[in-house]
């Protein structure tokens, strides 16, 4: 019987710029840079990966009254995977994700 142990571990940050402002509708662009670190170990052998994550959106926000407003977004991201593995025979690979992003919401202010 074998055990087996997983961590991981990641950081990100975003900016968002607003661009224009009409009545109660905000259009802006974000971008967002996240990274992202695993680890899995057993008996059998160890695996680390690391990813990258860059993703650029643009989207619009709409008050709708003082402390409430909802939004949507659509964007593009592009990640980047590094595993290093001794499971069985010991490798490495790299590969690359392009897709794209959509997202909506409801910001509350208190």
């Amino acid at each position: 019987m074998s055990s087996t142990k997983t961590s991981e571990l990641g950081a990100g940050t975003s900016v968002l710029f607003y661009l224009q402002s009409r009545d109660n509708l905000r259009t802006y662009v974000s971008s967002r840079f996240v990274y992202v670190r695993s680890h899995i170990s057993s008996t059998s052998g160890h695996s680390e990966t690391s990813t990258k994550v860059v993703v650029g959106s643009f989207g619009a926000q709409y008050v709708l009254g003082e402390r409430v407003s909802i939004f949507g977004e659509l964007g593009l991201g592009f990640s980047r995977l590094t595993t290093t593995s001794t499971f069985t025979v010991p490798a490495a690979s790299r590969g690359t994700l392009v897709r794209t992003r959509t997202g909506i919401g409801m910001v509350l202010y208190f």
